[in-house]
């Protein structure tokens, strides 16, 4: 049986390293990644401006469901 989908993230800082890095990972998967604060940042303002254009172009849609 398959499993759901899901990402886990992590905020992590070993001894040896200078800044803290987020771990990011596909579920219980080796599947994963780390990234400093800003690409973190980065990533997170990428991700809100393709909601904002999907919920731009969703809306003409639902919109005309509604007539």
């Amino acid at each position: 049986m398959d499993q759901p989908e899901y990402a886990t993230v992590h905020l992590l800082q070993g001894v040896r390293e200078i800044e803290p890095r987020i771990w990011c990972g596909k579920g219980e998967t080796n599947h994963d990644w780390y990234m400093t604060p800003v690409e973190t940042r980065e990533l997170a303002a990428t991700l809100t401006i393709a909601a904002d254009m999907t919920e731009r172009q969703a809306a003409p849609l639902t919109a005309a469901k509604a007539c």
